[in-house]
């Protein structure tokens, strides 16, 4: 069992992280309250669009490409290094 004052730690943590919205929320409601609500919602459609494109390239191996031409880019940078 974790201690007490860990266990506050945690949950105070855990709730300020739940209460601070992240950029598409302060995106979305940004674009509705000086745009509209027809913005509002095209803006939600945007972002959900913009996830579901993200997650299909990492399931088709986008996220193995990049990790292999960062670690390509380093190992092109340490050798130009050397000489």
């Amino acid at each position: 069992m974790l201690p007490t004052d860990h266990l506050l730690a945690f949950v105070v943590i855990a709730v300020v992280l739940i209460l601070v919205p992240g950029p598409s929320v302060l995106f979305v409601v940004t674009r509705s309250l000086t745009l509209g609500p027809k913005a509002g919602l095209a803006t939600v459609v945007g972002n959900a669009a913009g996830v579901y494109v993200q997650v299909i390239a990492v399931a088709l191996g986008s996220g193995r490409s990049c990790r292999s031409r960062s670690t390509s880019s380093r190992r092109s940078s340490s050798s130009a290094r050397r000489t």
